[in-house]
């Protein structure tokens, strides 16, 4: 698999990916024009530098800057994403530039409007209006190119300052339109409202500083406009395009944050390149982004493959080690302390498939398989009759793993809760009542004074016992509120995080008793909660707050964090902690659930998953940020999937190739694919070079066919390997495949195998060519030499000189 490096300098195409998760990679980007050949499932990281940073909205955007810079004495640049390529597109990237009431614009991809107007359904910022503008070009366009009604063109932005403003105050150039789109041989016209035409030779600067883009024709950019409302112009205005004639699609799996340790620049501009091919002036910088691309994918992803998403894919041919690696791969996300311990002795693979039925028979691994038959009501639930003459809901496989894995009380990594968050401050710096209360196991509040509020168990009687009783000198609306949200919308089992200041952490814990009133303590506070310390932090080990929340802590005395502001991963590695030491031992187990689904692409996912396809999304599970919920079609129940839930597919890509993929599971799962590993198999069977047999089959068939059709290692590994077997083999399950891969196109069969032989009697090939002459079976010559056909059929009992022959003339290496 291959690793390629995208460098992010603008801001409104990052803002974007960022929101939505996903990186859109134009192909049209490489760097100094060297062609990068990506595939599905390679990996990409994202790294942006102090361009991007200062092009980013501090008031607006201080999370994303911190992603890239978080301290101002650190200028240098920041591995920020990592993600997958899920799909590559033969089609120009084409985007929707949106600006919100806050000046930030948003490059859309147009296959993503659906996508980004679901994020961003809460955004004040975002008119209605806009909105209906960006469905409606999604509809068209969509429309119009499944049709095949849509052309494309040379398109230019001119990157002259000067010649831009000169037909800006003209009203020539106006919002995005500066795109000059080839009109006729020395003519161009422009995005203005009326696709105006204008004349190049008027500025001699033109032709030095045009950029060569593919975009939409005038004729597709007008048809789209009639089809919209009577806005239709003003949309087309918004278009954009990104160099190239097609694009890659990435799904963003992770933040590593990893600071580049190099004062040096990076190459500005938006652009991509291979890990290997990185170029900048300074050698130092490329090797610096090697190693530490290298050793994340070492470290965090492994070299076994197998740490990846809750929706994982295993593609690939036949035969690949797909099914072999599926058990593994539960293992590994249902007890991974068991699983490294069977890697690091090298333990017989009997004992983890022992292990592995184990789990079976608990159920918290399951195994189905989809086919074109298989439906909704076999995956989620449908009707039964109770045999009294009603219908009933009944659960199906992926309802039933959901309902067990819900009632997992153990909090961990994967949790179905997320407890509630609260930021408290226990007096200023340096005062005693921040030590009192971490050595009491107390939170303690100064709003109120000496007032007790005992008994007062909403906002109205807390109201009223500060309009009565309080005396001191704060607002009394602020003090209300603060005593308020202490004594009754913090609740028992909630956590408390002490800030130490507004950048620090001083502790964390869990609130474990009601609101009581003291006034006999030695310090000047009276309201209290009673609260279990999970973590503290003493003298200089104090945590960032930034590392818990995005951003400072506010100046209120108490408030709750709202889950958007929480950096979710560190939240949940402290719960694992607190966890852990709760229990007294390491996560020797998980509560994780596996669902194994074999051949996931031969099944309609449409028609199996139904309503509940978006709520497997990592972010939409149960207790996640942005948690969703469905109504079910039998039962009415509303429904979420926990986050303890893993989905394991496997596919085979000789069946569907993957770019046939429902876009929707493609979306949602990351990908990893199953190559041939001629590695595994002997070079030496009885004469046979077994290793080389299998290398030079999947060449020549890649060359006649494709990468998805190749043969797989699984076919030649048997017990105590023999020339017979292997024979056997051949005969078997290699030829037969080729027929069917083929389609009896036995020309392309015999290059497969090394050619053919003339003469029937011969037993060195595979195949016999026999050269049929039509003068020979029709009386009065029908036939030809012109008319002459060639019939190939099989060899009956081959011998072992055959398998020889199949690699013995091939000259590659």
């Amino acid at each position: 698999m291959g690793t390629f490096v995208f460098f992010s300098s603008d801001p409104s195409f990052f803002r974007t990916m960022a929101l939505l998760g996903e990186c859109y990679w134009p192909l049209g980007l490489a760097r100094n024009k060297v062609r990068t050949d990506e595939r599905v499932g390679d990996d990409v990281f994202i790294i942006a530098g102090k361009k991007l940073h200062n092009g980013l909205k501090s008031k607006h955007e201080s999370h994303l800057k911190r992603k890239i810079i978080d301290d101002d004495s650190r200028k240098a640049p920041t591995i920020v994403y990592h993600g997958k390529i899920d799909a590559i597109h033969q089609k120009p990237l084409i985007y929707y530039l949106y600006t919100d009431n806050n000046g930030l614009d948003y490059k859309v991809p147009i296959e993503a409007i659906p996508r980004f107007l679901e994020r961003t359904l809460n955004f004040p910022a975002l008119l209605d209006t806009e909105r209906e503008w960006m469905s409606q070009v999604y509809e068209i366009y969509s429309s119009l190119y499944k049709k095949n009604e849509l052309s494309f063109t040379n398109a230019y932005r001119n990157n002259d300052k000067d010649y831009r403003k000169q037909n800006e105050r003209n009203g020539a150039l106006k919002a995005h339109s500066d795109f000059l789109i080839l009109s006729g041989e020395n003519t161009y016209y422009c995005l203005d409202s009326d696709l105006s035409t204008i004349e190049p030779e008027q500025d001699l600067k033109f032709h030095k500083n045009k950029e060569i883009f593919l975009f939409l024709s005038r004729e597709s950019l007008n048809r789209i406009s009639e089809l919209c409302s009577e806005s239709g112009k003003e949309i087309v205005k918004r278009l954009g395009a990104f160099k190239g004639g097609e694009y890659s699609h990435a799904r963003l799996l992770h933040e590593p944050s990893i600071h580049i340790p190099s004062q040096e620049r990076l190459h500005q501009g938006t652009s991509t390149i291979g890990l290997d091919d990185i170029n900048h002036d300074s050698p130092e910088l490329d090797i610096a982004i090697q190693g530490l691309v290298r050793n994340y994918l070492h470290t965090f992803k492994g070299d076994d493959k197998m740490t990846h998403g809750k929706n994982t894919i295993l593609f690939g041919p036949p035969a690949t080690g797909k099914t072999y690696s599926v058990m593994e791969k539960a293992l590994a996300i249902v007890a991974p302390n068991a699983y490294q311990e069977f890697l690091d002795r090298q333990a017989p693979r009997e004992e983890m498939t022992a292990l592995y039925r184990e789990y079976v028979k608990e159920q918290r691994i399951v195994f189905c398989t989809f086919h074109q038959s298989y439906s909704y009501e076999e995956f989620v639930e449908g009707l039964k009759s109770d045999g009294n003459g009603n219908f009933v809901p009944e659960s199906g496989i992926f309802k039933s793993i959901c309902k067990k894995a819900e009632g997992v009380k153990k909090l961990d990594t994967c949790s179905l809760e997320i407890p509630n968050l609260f930021k408290i401050s226990l007096g200023r710096k340096g005062q005693d009542l921040n030590t009192h209360c971490l050595d009491n196991g107390l939170i303690t509040l100064g709003h109120g004074d000496d007032v007790d509020f005992t008994g007062c168990n909403d906002k109205d009687m807390v109201s009223k016992k500060v309009r009565s009783k309080y005396r001191g000198r704060g607002k009394k609306e602020t003090v209300i509120q603060q005593v308020h949200t202490f004594k009754n919308e913090l609740s028992i089992g909630d956590f408390v995080v002490a800030s130490h200041g507004n950048l620090k952490v001083s502790a964390i814990g869990r609130v474990v008793g009601d609101y009581f009133y003291d006034n006999s303590r030695k310090i000047p506070y009276s309201q209290f909660r009673k609260v279990e310390w999970l973590i503290r932090y003493d003298g200089d080990e104090k945590r960032e707050a930034s590392e818990l929340v995005t951003g400072r802590f506010m100046q209120k005395a108490i408030y709750k964090i709202k889950l958007t502001d929480v950096v979710m991963s560190n939240l949940r590695s402290l719960l694992k902690e607190i966890d852990s030491d709760d229990n007294g031992k390491s996560d020797e187990e998980t509560e994780n659930y596996v669902l194994v689904i074999d051949e996931i692409n031969r099944g309609n996912i449409s028609r199996i998953f139904g309503e509940l396809i978006t709520l497997i999304e990592d972010d939409k599970r149960k207790g996640e940020v942005n948690e969703i919920s469905a109504t079910l079609a039998y039962s009415k129940e509303s429904f979420q999937v926990p986050s303890n839930v893993h989905i394991i597919g496997t596919m085979n890509t000789a069946d569907r190739s993957i770019s046939l993929m429902d876009t929707a599971l493609r979306r949602r799962f990351d990908f990893i694919e199953m190559r041939p590993d001629d590695t595994v198999l002997p070079k030496d069977v009885d004469g046979i070079d077994l290793k080389k047999l299998l290398i030079v089959m999947n060449k020549r068939i890649e060359y006649l066919y494709d990468k998805d059709h190749l043969l797989g290692h699984g076919l030649f590994i048997t017990d105590s390997p023999s020339k017979e077997k292997i024979m056997k083999i051949m005969t078997s399950k290699i030829i037969p495949l080729l027929q069917e891969y083929f389609y009896e196109d036995y020309e392309k069969i015999s290059l497969v195998l090394g050619g053919s032989s003339e003469n029937e009697n011969e037993k060195n090939r595979f195949l016999y060519k026999e050269k049929i002459d039509g003068a020979t079976l029709f009386e009065g010559g029908y036939g030809s030499e012109e008319r002459s056909k060639v019939r190939y059929r099989l060899v009956d009992d081959p011998e072992f000189e055959a398998i020889l022959n199949i690699y013995k003339g091939y000259a590659g290496s």
